[in-house]
């Protein structure tokens, strides 16, 4: 876990979750982000979607709150509890609270570094955040996931998730200027901004329920871009295609 994903993951989540907070705060805090969660991502799936309740009961270890698992491939299915350090939500495993991951957002979407690797994880609630609904109406009302700013609708090919995006040796090319964020989520803060038709080499890509992100370095910035976003409140846009792809 590098200290750069690390301070991503604090600096969205530090609004709410500060180290002064009250007990009145902090029960607040557990209600809000206690419930059901989960990872649209399937190699974090077992079988089926994992699945992840963070309970408000409070374990045998004090300050941690328990935690299940449904569902979840390693190292998510060792996850027994959930806490709150450093304006982070940690979620660790075992009798020693090993930790698994921290993660920092809000109360519809949290995301952030698995712990000892160089993977990420985001969480969800089952119908997503306010970005995933107005994807959702979208595509539900135009039938298509327009290519950049044309009419063009693209490809069911080009719409597959790559799963050679975890080996490093994914390019991809922009087909709009295309945001920068620190982490994977639309209310992230932008780093940057990717011109259109930027070759880009990525390191890895989430599957998630407004489509996809993928995390890679441009120029001198880290960050994560989205595969799918809705131009001018309207119409829903994919905004990179692989490198190799035919279309232009």
């Amino acid at each position: 876990m590098t200290s750069h994903r690390l301070l991503g993951a604090v600096l969205a989540v530090s609004t709410f979750m500060t180290g002064g907070a009250s007990a009145q705060d902090r029960e607040q805090i557990i209600a809000a982000f206690s419930g059901q969660w989960y990872s649209f991502e399937p190699d974090y799936a077992d079988a089926g979607t994992c699945a992840m309740e963070l309970t408000d009961r409070v374990s045998n270890t004090p300050e941690i709150y328990q935690a299940n698992v449904e569902n979840c491939s390693a190292p998510l299915n060792t996850i027994s509890g959930w806490s709150i350090v450093g304006g982070q939500i940690r979620l660790s495993g075992g009798a020693e609270a090993t930790p698994v991951a921290a993660l920092g957002g809000n109360q519809f979407r949290i995301s952030g570094d698995v712990a000892d690797s160089d993977r990420s994880l985001v969480l969800e609630r089952a119908a997503g955040d306010e970005n995933s609904r107005q994807i959702r109406e979208a595509i539900s009302t135009y039938r298509c996931i327009y290519r950049g700013f044309t009419d063009e609708c693209a490809s069911p090919e080009e719409l597959r998730a790559p799963r050679d995006a975890q080996s490093g040796t994914l390019l991809i090319r922009t087909l709009v200027n295309l945001n920068i964020r620190n982490q994977p989520r639309a209310d992230a803060p932008v780093l940057g901004v990717a011109p259109k038709d930027t070759a880009i080499a990525v390191d890895e890509c989430l599957v998630t329920s407004d489509g996809m992100w993928c995390e890679a370095v441009i120029g001198d910035m880290r960050g994560w871009i989205t595969r799918t976003t809705i131009r001018q409140d309207k119409w829903p846009i994919l905004t990179f295609v692989r490198a190799d792809s035919e279309q232009g």
